[in-house]
């Protein structure tokens, strides 16, 4: 795939600064780290989850010699480092987990001050939130959370990033997206990062994982709610096959077999039949947004999916 047509005319442009996560499952997403280290600013690897009774705790089956090599190749080529928090467990974004973790004052106090306490001991220099899939009567109790978090970790000079799901206007219109209130969030946290991907899932229909349209429509709401200097837009940098339901999730190592290979004129990913793949030209176009909306940068989900050839895109190494 040829995405030359559309490199020359950003050559001059700012560069948004890039971000993203790394997972312990996957052992290219540590090599990538490790390959494009000096091209990032931050770095969220999986870290930190809530236990069946929403108690903070180090995720299990991340090795102590995982977490050394994140925080040596961070140090090296000085990558903020942000362990990521989230509510995954038994195969599920739990909201059960995240209720008992906040429902009371209390809750949230202990909530915040373990977070704090594995962020100070495991040399990290801030937290990324990635709390998913809550109920929309958890609103106000996750907007106290995340303030409570961010006393906390002012405290101990330390940052608190927060992940959001996407949408275009409040509340929104399903659960896991009311429940996250962007203005409150967006207010207490250092910075903020919409999950603008998944536009089509692994049980919908085939589609664009993210369409131009769709994006844009979430960065402009994304910066009427909080300052753009905070905002950091989510880049699909994986796919799915819809050949069989659900659909498949993608690596590049993956889609790499797959042939015929055309270009979505609404999102730019690549498309073979019934599998999507964020490639070259969909991050192009996704970087051309967040230069015009003058947002802090990007954030790619996960590093190591990627097809190799994006890295020229997201960081304008032209040649």
């Amino acid at each position: 795939m040829v995405v030359a047509a559309v490199l020359v005319l950003a050559i001059s442009k700012p560069n948004p600064a890039i971000s993203g996560w790394t997972v312990a499952w996957n052992p290219t997403s540590l090599e990538s780290y490790r390959a494009n280290a000096s091209r990032i600013s931050v770095v969220m690897p999986e870290w930190i989850f809530l236990n069946r009774q929403g108690k903070v705790d180090r995720r299990p089956g991340i090795s102590d010699d995982y977490r050394r090599q994140m925080r040596e190749i961070s140090k090296k080529n000085g990558v903020k480092l942000y362990g990521m928090a989230s509510n995954y467990g038994d195969g599920d974004f739990d909201p059960v987990r995240m209720a008992l973790s906040m429902k009371t004052e209390d809750a949230r106090r202990r909530h915040a001050q373990a977070l704090a306490k594995i962020a100070v001991e495991d040399q990290l220099d801030g937290v990324d939130l990635d709390y998913e899939n809550m109920k929309a009567g958890d609103r106000e109790n996750y907007s106290l959370l995340v303030e409570a978090i961010a006393k906390e970790f002012r405290r101990v000079k330390k940052r608190v990033s927060v992940t959001v799901h996407a949408k275009n206007s409040e509340p929104g219109n399903w659960d896991a997206v009311i429940a996250h209130d962007w203005k409150r969030l967006g207010k207490a946290a250092d910075e903020f990062r919409v999950m603008t991907y998944d536009q089509h899932w692994a049980t919908s229909e085939p589609g664009p994982i993210a369409s131009d349209d769709w994006v844009e429509n979430v960065m402009t709401f994304a910066v009427s709610q909080v300052p753009a200097k905070k905002v950091w837009m989510g880049v699909a940098t994986y796919g799915y096959d819809w050949s069989k339901s659900p659909a498949t999730s993608l690596t590049w190592t993956d889609a790499a077999k797959y042939k015929d290979w055309n270009i979505d004129p609404k999102s730019g990913e690549m498309v073979s039949g019934k599998t999507w793949f964020g490639g070259p030209e969909s991050a192009m176009r996704k970087r051309e947004i967040a230069i015009k909306h003058k947002i802090a940068g990007m954030a790619v989900w996960y590093f190591g999916s990627e097809k190799p050839s994006t890295w020229r895109v997201l960081t304008g190494d032209f040649e």
